[in-house]
């Protein structure tokens, strides 16, 4: 009797885990694909605040305009900077300054920053040519105020800007 009792235990339990399926004529379903592509970053280091010292005609140096830590960047795309600059002023006073640069990367080139036109202030900083290789500069920067013009200065506490604004086109 026993073993017939367990035969129906059995029976019931398979019985109990049966699924019952229906047919179904046809099912459709969408699965969207997204895929976020972050912009190009990027991190500038711009020139602290400086003293230029009195009565110093050869260039002295402000320090270096550098970029670093470029992600997401495509093949062909670059870093421009703009410089935008003010000779020293006070009051109604102005002393020249003649802005020069190095850049390292580039077999010390040296070039002056010009003044004439925003085309001629525009620095490449960064680019990562089409075959993915990147390459990086560096702007060690300079003031030069000429012996002349410090003698002809008059006294007060003489101020001048860089402006620098970056961009990837």
């Amino acid at each position: 009797m026993e073993k017939t009792i367990v035969l129906l235990l059995a029976i019931m339990l398979v019985i109990s885990m049966a699924v019952t399926v229906f047919a179904v004529e046809s099912q459709n379903g969408t699965t969207t694909l997204t895929a976020n592509v972050p912009d190009a970053a990027y991190t500038i280091q711009i020139p602290a605040d400086m003293e230029l010292t009195f009565g110093i005609s050869e260039p002295q140096e402000i320090g270096t305009l550098t970029v670093s830590d470029c992600s997401h960047f495509r093949n062909g795309e670059a870093i421009y900077c703009l410089i935008e600059f003010t000779d020293l002023k006070f009051s109604d006073f102005v002393i020249p300054v003649k802005y020069t640069y190095v850049i390292p990367e580039r077999d010390n080139i040296e070039g002056e920053l010009e003044a004439t036109s925003e085309s001629d202030r525009i620095y490449m900083l960064y680019k990562k040519d089409d075959s993915g290789n990147s390459e990086y500069f560096s702007m060690i920067l300079y003031a030069n105020v000429s012996e002349s013009d410090w003698e002809k200065a008059g006294y007060g506490q003489y101020t001048a800007t860089m402006n620098f604004e970056f961009w990837v086109p």
